[in-house]
């Protein structure tokens, strides 16, 4: 199992953040089939400070992925760096949607 010292501090806190959020049920992706299965595959590494990192499968060694988690949780480290300066317009009425 390869470690990156630098890859706990950059992915830890979003990773946890995921975590939560998907136990609250507040992570939707509309039960898309490849993201339910690279959530399955998922399998978390941590250090002895607490932090945790998404693990990739060897993929020579295995047909499990983990893509589109992986993805997520980058995205989601960038947004918790970079705040939106302004409130979102869906935090403060909703999603609205069109009849049709």
């Amino acid at each position: 199992m390869h470690r990156n010292p630098a890859g706990y501090a950059l992915l830890s806190e979003p990773t946890k953040r995921l975590l939560e959020l998907y136990l609250d049920r507040k992570v939707r992706h509309g039960n898309h089939p490849v993201l339910n299965w690279n959530a399955s595959c998922l399998s978390l590494q941590g250090d002895h400070k607490d932090n945790v990192q998404p693990t990739k499968p060897e993929r020579g060694k295995s047909s499990k992925r983990i893509d589109g988690i992986s993805a997520t949780v980058t995205a989601l480290a960038r947004a918790m760096a970079n705040p939106p300066k302004v409130q979102c317009v869906y935090e403060t009425r909703g999603i609205r949607r069109l009849a049709i």
